[in-house]
């Protein structure tokens, strides 16, 4: 959900979100840059993390991180720019019970001598992002572009608890639970829950058994002081998995009875193999290996509309959507772009996201020779404080411009 980023032209990233947008240097270099978004209708990551009053009884969340390793832009003739581009991402989404944050927060004391639903779904997924784009000037006023990426999925995991009810009993802590829930996973390795995303991210494979493609086109049109920007990005992704998969199932009533303490679920023995194990054989838990598994991915749609003041100050709109198999999230934000100096150059915006017309964005651009510094955020308040936000974005980075 990148929307401020759509009005940072002078930057090559501006071309993820159109491949029709140019730079305007001959030769650009896009070394390692940093992105990561956060957004939720209700609740932020520290209101989960801390199981706090303001959750909701189901909490949709959403969140990217994403690492871009290396990019560059070359001209093949006057009129056909060549685009490469590599990336890893951590992507998370779903549906988060409030009982089941506080039952993986504080252990199922709390909930002794009741029945409570834990019912939830959230997919966590890995993969590795290889681009390769055509930006061609058609006419003086209109430039096309188009861009394949090839797609390797490195982990994934999804969790279905369609039903999900336990009575904790008051007498020897006994436990009765009534499933309805499906687990499918695809991993070598487990995913290490420890480790931020950014860490995940970078150690992700090139190639994988499970891969995929995405599609972006684009269209940029200038008529003197009026410029019209459409395009469609991720268009057809998703990721074919189907190496080390596995599958499991719960469904029925069971109950156990063999408790000896109040802190079955406590955050400690969750992670610990006797505690899988043992909760295995208590939910009747059924694995299977799983064949391949479609995941598809979201895709965004960017329509937006720019008109030059004057030779230094440009405003401009964007209507943005984003389309899941879930739902359909929309986005406005209004800009204004002023070039400050030939070193620096600073956008704002006021954007709408998650039924909000409070996130603040801003751009920044600075040029040292050939080396250029960028910061974009939709919500740049949120930026320096993510974990208290229910919408924060930002992507920083270096680039080297010839």
């Amino acid at each position: 959900q990148e929307q401020t980023l759509h009005f940072a032209t002078d930057i090559l990233q501006a071309n993820l979100t159109n491949p029709a947008i140019a730079p305007k240097e001959k030769i650009v270099v896009a070394l390692p840059s940093f992105y990561f978004n956060y957004t939720s209708p209700n609740a932020s990551l520290n209101d989960i993390r801390d199981v706090t009053s303001s959750l909701n009884p189901t909490n949709k969340v959403f969140g990217n991180v994403s690492i871009q390793t290396l990019g560059l832009s070359i001209p093949l003739s006057s009129a056909v720019r060549l685009n490469v581009h590599h990336a890893a991402h951590a992507l998370t989404q779903g549906n988060i019970n409030r009982n089941l944050a506080r039952l993986y927060d504080k252990g199922n004391a709390q909930f002794i001598g009741q029945t409570v639903d834990f019912a939830s779904n959230f997919t966590t997924s890995l993969y590795s992002e290889l681009g390769l784009g055509i930006t061609y000037k058609m006419q003086e006023s209109l430039t096309l572009g188009a861009r394949v990426k090839y797609l390797a999925g490195n982990a994934f995991s999804d969790y279905n608890f369609k039903k999900a009810n336990i009575t904790f009993e008051n007498t020897n802590y006994a436990l009765n639970f009534d499933n309805d829930f499906e687990i499918t996973t695809f991993s070598p390795d487990r995913i290490d829950s420890t480790k931020t995303g950014a860490e995940v991210a970078l150690k992700q494979k090139l190639f994988t058994p499970n891969t995929g493609f995405a599609f972006d086109l684009g269209a940029s049109l200038k008529l003197g002081k009026i410029g019209i920007n459409v395009s469609v990005v991720d268009l057809a992704a998703g990721i074919n998995w189907q190496k080390d998969g596995k599958n499991f199932t719960s469904k029925g009533t069971y109950a156990y009875s063999g408790l000896k303490t109040d802190n079955f679920f406590k955050l400690d023995s969750l992670s610990s193999t006797s505690f899988q194990d043992t909760l295995k054989k208590i939910i009747g838990l059924k694995e299977n290996t799983e064949g391949v598994y479609r995941q598809t991915l979201p895709t965004k749609i960017y329509l937006s509309s720019t008109y030059d003041l004057t030779d230094e100050l440009r405003v401009g709109t964007l209507l943005y959507t984003e389309i899941t198999p879930e739902d359909t999230r929309l986005g406005f934000i209004a800009n204004a772009t002023y070039e400050v100096s030939e070193h620096l150059k600073v956008g704002g915006s006021l954007g709408l996201r998650n039924g909000a017309f409070d996130n603040i964005g801003l751009s920044l651009v600075s040029k040292l020779g050939p080396v250029q510094l960028y910061l974009v955020s939709d919500n740049i308040v949120s930026a320096f404080n993510p974990n208290n936000s229910k919408n924060s974005n930002a992507r920083l980075g270096v680039n080297l411009i010839f």
